[in-house]
């Protein structure tokens, strides 16, 4: 009897593990500017084999896009974190008071998750004032991993810089010329 429940909890130990992800998992994460946190808005997508792209001002006003890698271990941790936060779910929303968020806190920017896996692509959309409920959390912990996998908070400061050249260079007309502009 003790033998077959040891057995019974080793292969629900076993099944629950989420092993390697599929060939074609990919995880798209995409987030807009908040009044609070970021001011650049930026994509990211992980592939399975760990090959990485950052693109801050992702569409027709294409920042400078970085590729880079992640370590398989960081691959397999993004799947299992995305196992966790429930994404194979019908789309799951976090929006408003009716999504589940407890409290929702205005001026705040949106997050999106793509995954793909399996063949099949399943999206997140979570608005970041949304605080409260157990997915959420889970949601946020992936999404703050895919971040620190890019190195964003690294990298947030320099594209602020930049993205403040580039606006004082248009509010004084300015046209290709570079000159050295002193940001405070």
């Amino acid at each position: 009897m003790r033998r077959s429940l040891l057995t019974l909890a080793l292969l629900t130990v076993a099944c629950a593990a989420p092993g390697p992800p599929p060939a074609d998992f990919e995880i798209r994460y995409l987030r807009t500017p908040s009044d609070y946190s970021v001011s650049v808005p930026f994509e990211i997508t992980i592939g399975a084999s760990g090959q990485m792209v950052v693109d801050p001002y992702p569409g027709p006003q294409r920042g400078e896009v970085i590729d880079d890698q992640v370590a398989r271990a960081d691959v397999e941790r993004l799947w299992s974190l995305a196992r966790r936060a429930d994404l194979f779910r019908e789309d799951p929303t976090y929006l408003t008071e009716e999504d589940g968020c407890r409290e929702v806190w205005a001026n705040h920017g949106t997050a999106t998750v793509e995954l793909t896996a399996d063949g099949e692509t399943h999206t997140a959309r979570h608005y970041l004032g949304c605080r409260g409920g157990g997915e959420i959390e889970d949601l946020w912990h992936l999404e703050e991993t895919i971040e620190l996998l890019a190195r964003i908070p690294e990298r947030r400061q320099q594209w602020e810089i930049q993205a403040a050249i580039e606006a004082k260079a248009a509010e004084e007309g300015e046209t290709g010329e570079s000159r050295v502009i002193r940001v405070d």
